[in-house]
């Protein structure tokens, strides 16, 4: 706690006492002394200076002004700061311009230790002041000297200047050259320096996308295979319990144990996925991972409203992210020091068919100026987010003042998408086909099997081969499902409905080549009567309306798939029959 020696002017001890509490509060050590007369206020005076006086304006018999002007005497430099019940604004602007510090009512006393604290800075600023004024004139004095002593050597150097004249145009010449070297450095310095700046700020988008590029190969490393598996072992425990029927209790409970701990871990892996790398960025683009983020509640209860234009913006994927990365670090910033509980993001492409992504809040602002200047380091965030839409070619706009909130823009012309150099080689290329060599994707033979009416016929498009076996053994238990064909990716799905004409298609979301939800609108659009229950280890809303405008009757979490597929296969089957 910082100690302040305070003189305070007040005729009632119990307000002394609340002033103290609440300086206590705001980090003070105060020592004090009370008067409230002027004859004790002038002796304490003589006797030394506090740190500060804290003057209530009602005083009797001893006015604010007169009580200002004997502090100000005798070149005193102590803040003077009034307190009172009542004041009117003429009579504080007028104590203002006489030198007050500042003033504060009683009954808002909440900004005192704020006013304390600045008025002592203030004394501090006045007397590093006048300390720098008398160096000023101490060097001035010794500056008079040297020019004094300089003026006679110069007198000295003009008598021999004939004999010299010689010597001072070679020393000239030698000059000439040196500043041409000089200026031939200095232009190699400057562009080394500026190839620098371009190299450290591709570094650091770099650095930005390589860690996102690990989150996102780590994200597939569990859905592809933990999650995948979980997601197994669960239809494995459906199809074990199925089979106890009748065993003892024991059993089936233990059963249910385990199918429980899969149900968690799932639940765990999910949620780590989606930490790793929002699902929804790279399926659904950038206003769904935002929308999707928004959701989370992440940021200390701050409520985000997202507006985005109807028409998605198609951006290259390390585009989206590093934009995704800079939106998230502009609300974080909002949550952080805005004391805003409300932020807007607004996404829209302008008529310069520029991108636009605005984070604005109604929270206390800052001065921008001091980004780049005196408090670069609490601002390091924002330097990151300019430095990194310079780098893909756009900008980011701050418009933002001390109580009136602020509004980030970040912009980013979309014809520069391909000539930034951001694109990564890898992105849209086909995904490993995890299918295990030789493993028939479509039931061999020449035409499909005869139907018999009371049968299902449905088709597993999964990229996993030991989830599509899992959905196989978990449908065959049942006497009116039908297994006709399997498929590993989107493409395979489309040739195998045209030659199986399947009832229904369980279409996994997330697979190489061809997505479920891009599968699911061409599937629906050459054949509208086949039935499609998308599933995916991750479901939530966004991607939930996107499978179900592609044309899908429903999605099915894999997590829930032994619970709740047999009985949407039947729900969907029968709802259209009823059409």
């Amino acid at each position: 706690m910082s100690l302040v020696h305070l003189l305070i002017v007040d005729d009632d001890p119990f307000d002394v006492e609340v002033m103290l509490r609440e300086l206590k509060k705001s980090g003070f050590d105060p020592l004090h002394e009370r008067v409230d007369t002027r004859e004790a206020f002038i002796q304490r005076l003589e006797l030394g200076q506090p740190d500060l006086i804290l003057y209530d304006y009602n005083v009797p018999q001893f006015s604010s002004l007169e009580a200002l002007q004997l502090t100000q005497g005798g070149g005193r430099d102590i803040p003077f700061l009034i307190v009172s019940h009542a004041m009117q604004d003429e009579e504080a602007v007028a104590l203002m311009r006489a030198g007050a510090a500042d003033y504060l009512l009683k009954d808002r006393l909440g900004r005192l230790g704020e006013a304390v604290r600045h008025a002592l800075e203030q004394r501090r600023l006045r007397r590093e002041h006048a300390d720098a004024r008398e160096s000023l004139v101490a060097l001035n004095a010794d500056l008079e000297r040297r020019i004094v002593s300089r003026t006679e050597e110069l007198r000295l150097a003009n008598q021999a200047l004939e004999a010299e004249l010689r010597q001072r145009a070679e020393a000239e010449d030698a000059l000439r050259r040196l500043n041409a070297d000089l200026e031939r450095r200095v232009v190699e310095r400057t562009r080394d320096l500026a190839e620098s700046n371009r190299r450290l700020q591709a570094l650091a988008t770099e650095l930005t996308l390589a860690e996102q590029r690990e989150r996102k190969r780590l994200a597939a490393e569990l859905h592809d295979y933990l999650a995948q598996m979980l997601a197994l072992g669960r239809m494995k425990t459906t199809q074990l319990r199925q089979k106890l029927g009748g065993a003892p209790s024991g059993a089936q409970q233990l059963a249910g144990e385990v199918d429980e701990l899969f149900q968690r871990a799932g639940e765990y892996t999910r949620t780590l996925m989606a930490k790793l790398n929002p699902p929804a960025l790279e399926d659904l683009g950038l206003a769904a991972a935002l929308a999707w983020f928004a959701k989370q509640k992440p940021l200390h209860g701050l409520n985000i409203d997202i507006r985005a234009t109807p028409q998605p913006v198609p951006l290259p994927d390390e585009q989206a992210v590093l934009l995704f990365q800079s939106v998230r670090e502009l609300l974080i910033n909002v949550a952080k020091h805005a004391q805003s509980d409300e932020a807007l993001v607004s996404i829209h492409v302008d008529d310069e068919h520029r991108l636009c992504v605005e984070v604005r809040d109604h929270g206390r602002g800052f001065d921008p100026g001091r980004v780049r200047t005196s408090d670069a380091d609490s601002h390091f965030g924002l330097l990151s987010i300019h430095e990194r839409m310079r780098a893909m070619g756009g900008r980011l706009d701050l418009d933002s003042a001390p109580g009136r909130g602020t509004k980030a823009t970040l912009v980013l012309p979309l014809k520069t998408a391909e000539e930034t150099g951001l694109l990564n080689p890898e992105v849209g290329m086909p995904g490993p086909d995890r299918s295990e060599p030789g493993t028939p994707r479509v039931h061999s033979g020449t035409r499909p099997p005869t139907r018999p009416s009371q049968r299902i016929r449905i088709l597993l498009v999964d990229d996993h081969v030991m989830v599509r076996q899992g959905l196989r053994g978990l449908l065959e238990t049942y006497p009116d499902m039908e297994i006709v064909g399997e498929a590993a990716n989107g493409e395979e799905a489309i040739a195998a409905i045209a030659k199986w004409q399947p009832d229904v298609v369980v279409m996994d979301i997330h697979m190489p080549r061809l997505s479920g939800i891009d599968a699911t609108a061409r599937i629906k659009s050459r054949h509208p009567g086949t039935i499609i229950i998308g599933l995916s280890i991750q479901s939530f809303d966004e991607t939930q309306e996107a499978m179900t405008n592609a044309g899908a009757s429903l999605l099915i979490s894999k997590d829930a798939v032994a619970d709740e597929l047999y009985a949407g296969i039947q729900s969907a089957v029968t709802g259209k029959c009823r059409q």
